[in-house]
């Protein structure tokens, strides 16, 4: 039998092996990360039949695996995707050629809930209209991406995530170190060099600290 071919099989057995233990390993954790998040209040609330329901956050206990080259290629197209997004509003709010030029029907913007024409002429510090926005993905059976729709509202759903993935370093600790996972924790001071970009002066002991930061494994 070819060398290599062992070395592969050897290779795909002991990955085999190591993936099983932590599937394991994240399934039996499940209850106690859904403890700490209920212990923290990660809740959120949803309308149904016209009533408010508050739930728990549902946590999935197997990641969705996104290789860093897929990781790469997705990120800069949401990059692109808010610039883009950014550009419109601008123009929205000033020029409006996306509607003169019969882009977008002005029906279409001027009786939209969100548009605010006390806005029009505005131009905020940097000409940034959205420093932060929440792109819905969802993977179709071909492995492509797809947006589903873009938030640009308040990001109150960037510390679902953040939290849930402080108490995984937390509690299976041998998951980031072994697999590689990205690091995320920078997230807050992102924030805060916005804060600072956009001349709100958001100070460190403002923020609600949905993520924690947790010492280097």
């Amino acid at each position: 039998m070819p060398k290599r071919f062992v070395r592969n099989v050897l290779c795909k057995s002991t990955y085999c092996t190591v993936a099983r233990k932590l599937a394991t390993e994240l399934v039996n954790r499940r209850e106690s990360i859904n403890r700490e998040l209920s212990r923290n209040g990660v809740r959120f609330g949803i309308y149904k039949d016209g009533e408010y329901h508050d739930r728990l956050f549902p946590y999935d206990p197997i990641p969705r695996i996104i290789e860093s080259n897929e990781f790469d290629e997705m990120e800069a197209g949401l990059k692109q995707r808010v610039n883009a997004l950014n550009a419109y509003l601008r123009d929205v709010y000033s020029d409006k050629k996306v509607i003169k030029d019969g882009i977008i029907p002005e029906e279409y913007v001027y009786t939209s809930a969100g548009y605010f024409p006390q806005v029009n002429g505005v131009t905020p510090p940097g000409g940034v209209f959205a420093h932060i926005a929440g792109e819905d993905l969802v993977q179709g059976q071909d492995g492509k991406w797809w947006v589903l729709e873009d938030n640009l509202r308040i990001p109150s759903g960037a510390s679902y995530p953040l939290f849930a993935r402080d108490i995984e370093r937390r509690i299976t600790p041998s998951l980031f170190r072994d697999v590689h996972v990205r690091d995320n924790r920078d997230y807050r001071d992102c924030m805060l060099d916005i804060g600072i970009f956009s001349g709100c002066n958001v100070q460190q002991h403002q923020w609600v600290n949905a993520s924690v930061h947790e010492q280097e494994l």
